[in-house]
């Protein structure tokens, strides 16, 4: 409410916003909090809810666009186009479900093109910075909580050597993958440079994931594009100019999380278990030697090993099966539809005040 009362009495050129603009962020207001309640009470997100949303959204815009015309439109279309195509990839890559991406969708549409500060792409990934990090200090300040009350703890199995190695051969390929771009995108980087990070950050993810980026050869391939780079391009190019303390950062982030991880789970009873939540890997491969129809396979403990309706149902007559046991291990999931709204939130306000 606070929020929509200083947007109201703030415009891109000193007059009132566009009534349109206000109606928007009320709607992204109300859908998003629905939303979000939701989420925390029956782990789902309402796509009625949110298709009705959308669509008085897009009419919305569309009445804004007529009466109100601007010459951000074109800027927020692109913007809006290139945060949607993230959120589909966060999709892809099991790292939120298909309602996180629908709703992050409908809150960007929501987006008054009034507020857009700048041309550039920085304003497509600036959501992400303000949804991601309140969800990492959450996932800490709970493990923290969790530590306090000394509730179980699930020991994670590390093979530090192997990670410190691998962490060395993603350095590499991140550090040879951004300068290259550099050289061959200079201005448009520079004009945009959270795109430029966030596109590391995604190249990070797929040399960390991929096989493929694992193999010898394709990291001799990035070794010898970084040593190129650094001989015929020695003043655009040179260790001088990277931030470096960004690299010493990631690996006592990556340390924090794993020290979090072994409170990122929870013993329920096998007779509670419902659709919807993450089993543990260890708990699926007890399920092998079972010939119970429909048991969970899956052992990535991320969105694509949630539980089926069916397989949650398989697990409970697992449960009272010969081999079945009275508890399984589950993954914490976060729900991210408050943590969308509030990111969402925070960048209206940060586009205000811009």
């Amino acid at each position: 409410v606070c929020e929509l009362c200083a947007v109201i009495h703030r415009s891109e050129r000193g007059n009132m916003m566009p009534l349109p603009d206000v109606l928007l962020l009320a709607l992204c207001v109300g859908i998003g909090g629905v939303c979000a309640a939701a989420d925390c009470r029956v782990k789902r997100v309402p796509n009625r809810i949110l298709l009705i949303g959308c669509l008085a959204a897009a009419i919305l815009q569309t009445v804004r666009l007529c009466f109100f015309p601007s010459e951000q439109a074109l800027p927020w279309l692109f913007s809006m186009i290139a945060a949607d195509v993230m959120a589909v990839l966060l999709y892809a890559g099991h790292l939120w479900g298909a309602g996180d991406s629908k709703l992050f969708a409908f809150s960007y549409l929501c987006f008054p093109i009034s507020l857009l500060s700048d041309s550039t792409l920085t304003n497509s990934f600036l959501p992400y910075i303000f949804i991601f990090l309140p969800a990492f200090f959450w996932t800490v300040s709970d493990s923290i909580h969790q530590a306090i009350l000394r509730k179980e703890k699930f020991h994670m199995p590390h093979d530090w050597r192997a990670e410190l190695k691998g962490y060395i051969w993603v350095l590499l390929e991140v550090v040879a993958f951004q300068h290259l771009t550099i050289l061959i995108f200079p201005d448009f980087f520079a004009q945009n440079p959270l795109v430029h990070a966030a596109i590391s950050m995604i190249y990070a993810y797929l040399c960390s994931t991929s096989g493929f980026f694992k193999r010898p050869i394709c990291i001799a391939v990035h070794g010898a594009a970084l040593v190129v780079a650094m001989c015929l391009f020695p003043v655009q190019f040179s260790f001088a100019s990277v931030n470096w303390w960004i690299y010493l950062l990631v690996p006592a982030i990556l340390l924090l999380q794993s020290w979090s991880a072994q409170y990122n789970y929870e013993r329920i009873p096998t007779s509670s278990v419902q659709a919807g939540q993450i089993l543990s890997a260890g708990t699926v491969l007890q399920f092998l030697p079972s010939r119970i129809q429909n048991l969970p396979r899956n052992t990535a403990e991320d969105m694509s090993a949630r539980l089926s309706a069916a397989e949650a149902e398989a697990v409970r007559r697992w449960g009272n099966s010969k081999q079945g046991k009275a508890d399984v291990v589950i993954v914490r999931k976060i729900p991210f539809a408050p943590l969308i709204a509030l990111g969402f939130a925070v960048f209206y306000l940060f586009q205000l005040v811009r």
